[in-house]
């Protein structure tokens, strides 16, 4: 009897961890390779591009936030039937294990209502908000090469 006791007792506390979700796979994300291109003067808009690499569980980046300007949005680029649109995205699940690329033509990251242009050589924060991980802060570099 006393030995039964001691084995649920010590089995307690890993089921009560698995129970709270503490024993799930936490998302590992790093932020890489964020890039803007230059813009000229009178432009208010420009795009961010990177890769978000996860080396865990599954996430979702739910906010962005840039110092240089006024909103920063998620987008994606599609052509359907020949005709190219742009449509901005609520969110952006990340999944387990993997990565994501955003990149020119298709999923990149929007900065509307730019504060002052762009130039060759600056850098900005830019701030990614998940679900899971918390805040994220990536150094965007401004250059013209892609």
């Amino acid at each position: 009897m006393l030995f039964a006791a001691l084995v649920v007792a010590s089995a307690a506390p890993v089921l009560a961890a698995e129970l709270s979700g503490a024993a799930r796979n936490p998302p590992a994300l790093l932020i890489e390779h964020a890039r803007a291109r230059p813009t000229p003067p009178g432009v208010n808009v420009a795009a961010v591009y990177l890769r978000i690499v996860n080396a865990g569980g599954a996430d979702r980046l739910l906010r962005l936030s840039a110092p240089v300007a006024e909103q920063v949005q998620l987008h994606e680029t599609r052509s359907e039937q020949g005709v190219m649109s742009m449509r901005q995205l609520p969110f952006l699940d990340i999944p387990a294990n993997g990565s994501i690329d955003a990149a020119p033509g298709g999923l990149h990251i929007m900065l509307r209502g730019l504060k002052a242009p762009l130039r060759n050589g600056d850098h900005f924060t830019l701030t990614l908000v998940f679900g899971e991980a918390g805040t994220l802060t990536a150094n965007v570099s401004v250059r013209a090469d892609p």
